[in-house]
This record gives structure tokens, sequence and C-alpha cells, in this order.
């Protein structure tokens, strides 16, 4: 395990799911973390996060397989440096081998 780094899983029942994947990271952005990565299964649903956090003022980022190298590299640009606080990625992220850099704590 990585120093520092906090995994949670939180169930939550299908109807319900998009309101409290808000809060919990409203939640967690307020009190915990100043920046997460919020994983999906597929480009679909990762564009699809990314579009419902952006609808409720929470600056973030999407990175997957669609995007275009440039459009990548933007994104995790952007999360680096702290202009975005939340990544929402598949597994495209998982791959990248510099994430022990991203320490801005």
């Amino acid at each position: 395990p990585i120093e520092g780094l906090f995994q949670a899983y939180v169930l939550t029942p299908a109807q319900v799911k998009s309101c409290y994947f808000i809060v919990v990271l409203q939640t967690l952005l307020r009190t915990g973390p100043q920046s997460m990565i919020v994983f999906t299964h597929t480009c679909r649903s990762c564009h699809v996060y990314s579009e419902l956090l952006q609808r409720h003022d929470i600056h973030c980022v999407s990175l997957h397989s669609l995007l275009t190298q440039a459009q990548r590299l933007s994104s995790l640009s952007k999360f680096k440096s702290g202009q975005v606080n939340v990544l929402v990625a598949t597994d495209v992220a998982s791959r990248i081998n510099e994430w022990r850099s991203v320490d801005r704590t």
C-alpha cells in the first residue's frame, strides 16, 4: 500500500447511486483529501460521472482510452498541478507509472 492513500467503497442502492456519489465526494473534498481519483469501469461511465460532477461544481477532468494522447496528458497535467481536484478515470490511469509523484497533500 502507498502511505497516505485512502481507499473506500460505498455500497448504495442502484436507484440513488448518483446522488450518493455526489454527496460522498462533496463531503470527502470538504473534510478530507484535497484531491482524489475516481475509477470507473467504462469510458462512457467515466464521461457521464465527469459531466455529473461538473454540473455540481466539482472541478474534475476525465482520463480514458477514447481521449487523444494530448487530451490525456492535459487532463493529467491539470490534476497534478491542482487546477482540478478530481480525476475520473478508467483503467488507463492504473497504468501510469508516475502516481507516486502526484503528492499534493
